[in-house]
């Protein structure tokens, strides 16, 4: 699995999972430096990433995406704050 880790997160993350999680990204070092969430979105979408943030922001548009696409994304909720996404 791919992980994108968004901006909101420390990029130490990429370095500290490297041995699980080999193909992972940090949003700054793939040029997403202060991008809008739609294309952090598109993007790890494009590049099939799993999203890792801490902002709400992308669990809500999970929801409005479901709705439209139900096959192409799994949520999975483990708290308010914290959801993972996969985008097909």
């Amino acid at each position: 699995m791919k992980l994108l880790f968004d901006e909101n997160l420390s990029p130490a993350l990429v370095v500290a999972l490297a041995d699980i999680f080999q193909e992972s990204a940090h949003a700054r070092e793939v040029g997403l430096k202060s991008s809008s969430d739609r294309k952090v979105w598109d993007y790890a979408a494009e590049m099939g990433y799993t999203i890792i943030t801490k902002d709400a922001d992308f669990r809500q548009r999970s929801f409005l995406f479901l709705r439209r696409r139900v096959q192409e994304i799994e949520a999975f909720g483990l708290a308010e704050e914290q959801v993972f996404l996969r985008l097909a």
